[in-house]
C-alpha cells in the first residue's frame, strides 16, 4: 500500500513540476538558481521523486524543505505534499 502512495503521489509531483518548466510559468522564471536546482534534482524523474517521498516521513529529509521548493509553483502541488504527509503519518503509519 505504501508504494502505491509514493508512486501516485510522485506522479503528481513530477507531472505539475514538469508542466510549469514547460510552460516556462511566471512561477518557473521568477525563481533563483539554486532553487530550480534543487527542483530538477528532487523532482526531475519519478524514481528521484519517489526516493525523496520516502525520505520525508522516514527522517532522511525533511518533508517541509521539499514541499517549500513547489510552494511558490503551484498551490496545488504544495496540497498535494499535505495531504500527502497527513496520509501516511496518520493513516498509514498511525503516528501520533
Amino acid at each position: 500500500m505504501n508504494v502505491v502512495c509514493i508512486y501516485v503521489t510522485s506522479l503528481i509531483l513530477v507531472q505539475g513540476v514538469t508542466a510549469e518548466v514547460q510552460h516556462n510559468s511566471v512561477a518557473w522564471v521568477s525563481l533563483d538558481e539554486e532553487a530550480k536546482k534543487q527542483i530538477v534534482k528532487l523532482y526531475g524523474s519519478i524514481q528521484r521523486a519517489m526516493l525523496m517521498l520516502l525520505w520525508s516521513f522516514s527522517g532522511g529529509m525533511d518533508w517541509s524543505v521539499a514541499q517549500e521548493l513547489v510552494e511558490p509553483l503551484d498551490a496545488f502541488l504544495s496540497g498535494v505534499w499535505i495531504i500527502y504527509i497527513s496520509f501516511v503519518m496518520f493513516g498509514l503509519l498511525n503516528v501520533w
